[in-house]
């Protein structure tokens, strides 16, 4: 009967051990999938403020881009105003200098 409670005794041992080294092996594989997990995380934070940042910069050239194109249509429709400015400024001169002959032209 000995033998049997130390044959037990042993097996009970045995299995401490084995459930002992379960636990440590699922933690560590807890942990390990823990930190993967993590390194997963910031692997995908990385690459969507990579793409943020791309983002803004394809968004802040093309307003660049939109702007130039603002600029440069008004600076040709100033353009515009400007000649038809100096060509009625001409006209204005004109009708000025003809009214005034005229004027003097009527002064006996």
């Amino acid at each position: 009967m000995e033998r049997v409670i130390l044959a037990l005794k042993k097996v009970e041992d045995e299995a401490d051990a084995i459930e002992s080294e379960s636990k440590r092996i699922a933690a560590e594989v807890v942990r390990k999938a823990e930190e993967e997990a993590k390194k997963i995380e910031r692997e995908i934070e990385e690459e969507a403020q990579k793409e943020g940042e791309r983002v803004f910069s394809e968004r802040i050239e093309e307003a660049k881009r939109k702007a130039a194109e603002i600029k440069k249509r008004a600076h040709e429709e100033g353009e515009v105003i400007k000649r038809k400015a100096e060509k009625n400024l001409e006209k204005g001169v004109e009708e000025i200098v003809k009214i005034t002959v005229e004027r003097f032209r009527s002064v006996p």
